[in-house]
């Protein structure tokens, strides 16, 4: 039986980990309407699958990490202030933060091979800022 280890609970899916090479990550850019530029990634940290090799239909699991760097002049800082808090992060506008629009953004793939035949997409796209 593909997925499960024998011994293994009835309906306890083991997932495989499958190799994958990286052919391209590229940075997301967004310029925003307040002339600040953010910068954020998508990475590909592991992939499972529920079968070996790996084949379409077949469920996979990505495990991903996004980093995110906005290129602020100093000139254009607030006052320094606390690291933000949970609920500052989850409602920002609830605790004094503001929407600002994006003017112009670049949203490239990033792409990965595994087992050499299939290939793999990712691609970071911003809901808000």
């Amino acid at each position: 039986m593909q997925g499960h280890e024998k011994g293994s609970s009835p309906g306890f899916l083991v997932y495989y980990v499958v190799p994958f090479n990286i052919v391209h990550e590229d940075w997301s850019v967004y310029s925003l309407e307040d002339g600040n530029t953010l910068r954020a990634r998508v990475i590909l940290v592991s992939l499972r699958s529920s079968e070996v090799p790996l084949k379409k239909g077949v469920d996979v699991k990505l495990e991903t990490q996004i980093i995110v760097k906005a290129d602020v002049p100093p000139n254009r800082r607030g006052p320094p202030g606390h690291q933000a808090l949970p609920e500052e992060v989850s409602d920002p506008i609830d605790h004094g933060g503001f929407e600002i629009s994006v003017a112009q953004s670049s949203e490239p793939w990033n792409e990965y091979y595994v087992e050499s035949k299939i290939k793999v997409k990712l691609k970071l796209v911003l809901n808000k800022v």
